[in-house]
């Protein structure tokens, strides 16, 4: 019993403290919704680590995983605390996808379901970066 305890308390104290890193960050998130049995998904998965490579200095990335009962719950939670619920729910059924959101969650920039293609992620990526203010003001 204490070891299950200890197990949920380690769980919930690391995935918290992402959640609070990325919904006080300045920086866009780059929010993926997906799941380990989904090919497509799968496929998406080098793309997303080749962008974290060249963006994590401005970008925060997020996954959503709804491999499981309770990586769903998880990823529910998370949607929640970022503002994203909305993005969430419309797009959880059309694995993989791909949320781009304005900083503090204000806005769903882009959106992209089953996009495989880095350079479509940079160009957007890059759009906002270049003036984050003016985009995620409209």
């Amino acid at each position: 019993m204490k070891k299950s305890l200890l197990i949920l308390l380690i769980t919930l104290l690391s995935s918290g403290f992402q959640i609070a890193k990325a919904s006080d960050d300045s920086n866009p998130l780059f929010v993926t919704v997906t799941m380990k049995s989904c090919y497509s998904c799968q496929k998406l998965k080098p793309v997303i680590e080749e962008l974290k490579n060249e963006y994590s200095d401005r970008v925060t990335f997020i996954t959503l995983d709804l491999s499981s009962k309770a990586s769903l719950e998880e990823a529910k939670e998370t949607a929640a605390n970022l503002g994203i619920e909305s993005f969430f729910n419309q797009y959880k059924s059309d694995l993989p996808a791909v949320g781009i959101v304005c900083p503090g969650g204000t806005k769903v920039e882009n959106v992209f379901s089953g996009e495989a293609n880095k350079e479509v992620y940079k160009e957007a990526l890059d759009k906002l970066l270049l003036d984050t203010s003016k985009l995620c003001s409209l």
